[in-house]
């Protein structure tokens, strides 16, 4: 009897440790990445539009799939989670009707060409560990693991230019203000300052997957609605989307980050107060959002 429960208790471990898979692509149909932009312009002589700042949310999505060459590539596209008319005019472009890049995959190298090109150039390299930007390579340096949506993802160190950054398999350049997953911040030279990072990455249902060191900096319009179930309307349906959030996805996987252990995955918008956890004080946010209007 000892020796049965010892090889059920090791097929058991077996199974668990299958689960989780060796690589997570970075390209994959549905994957999201919201990220933060902040924009500062000096208008030094009162000719211009004015000083201001603003920021925002936008996100890259991919989906959608396209041929190049003979090669096939996934559709990336830019979105604007904002709806201040102040980046129609300023900002990285956005479109949900118009991929900013195209995307493939192969043996852990990630080729893209930016859209109205044909020709494609390395961005990230797992299997070689080099980071590319423009014709310019950056060694990577393997720094630890972290368990993502059933990955186990290798993480690196990567130091290009003026600082040292975090670059994720399956998730790409982990950055608060010099990059996200396309474009790389250049300091500027004039009267214009302009920062990019990431705030999380999530699936197509709204799940996020990986908190990034920008999560809650900001609200996009949809969240600020509380509307949970994006049915266009605040109501009793999204208390209970956050409550069933709150029964179903727990006991998953943990992220440290700034020193506290969350868990994840949880539903992006059922986080009404931005803490990085779907709880009860979240349900409480609901319930007197509802009772204000």
């Amino acid at each position: 009897m000892p020796r049965l429960y010892l090889t059920l208790l090791g097929l058991l471990c077996c199974s668990a440790v299958s689960q989780a898979g060796d690589y997570m692509p970075l390209v994959r149909e549905g994957g999201r990445w919201v990220c933060y932009e902040y924009y500062d312009y000096v208008d030094f002589d009162g000719e211009g539009i004015g000083s201001f700042r603003a920021e925002r949310l936008y996100r890259y999505e991919l989906r959608g799939d396209t041929v190049i060459n003979g090669k096939h590539y996934t559709k990336c596209y830019r979105i604007s989670l904002s709806n201040d008319s102040v980046w129609n005019n300023v900002g990285l472009e956005c479109s949900d009707n118009s991929p900013v890049e195209c995307l493939r995959e192969e043996n852990k190298k990630v080729y893209h060409v930016p859209c109205g090109f044909t020709w494609e150039s390395t961005i990230y390299d797992f299997d070689s560990k080099d980071y590319y930007i423009g014709r310019k390579i950056f060694p990577m340096t393997p720094k630890s693991h972290i368990y993502i949506d059933g990955y186990d993802c290798q993480v690196f160190n990567v130091h290009y230019y003026w600082h040292d950054e975090q670059i994720i398999e399956g998730v790409g350049v982990v950055s608060q203000e010099y990059g996200d997953l396309l474009f790389i911040y250049v300091p500027p030279t004039g009267i214009t300052e302009r920062r990019f990072g990431l705030a999380h990455m999530e699936n197509d249902a709204g799940m996020v997957l990986y908190l990034g060191p920008n999560y809650g900096r900001c609200q996009d319009a949809t969240h600020r609605q509380s509307d949970v179930t994006s049915d266009g309307v605040a109501d009793i349906d999204d208390v209970n989307a956050v409550i069933n959030d709150i029964l179903t996805h727990r006991d998953t996987w943990t992220q440290s980050l700034n020193g506290r252990n969350y868990q994840l995955p949880f539903l992006r918008a059922a986080d009404t107060n931005d803490d990085a956890c779907v709880d009860i004080d979240d349900v409480n946010a609901m319930v007197n959002s509802l009772i204000k209007r």
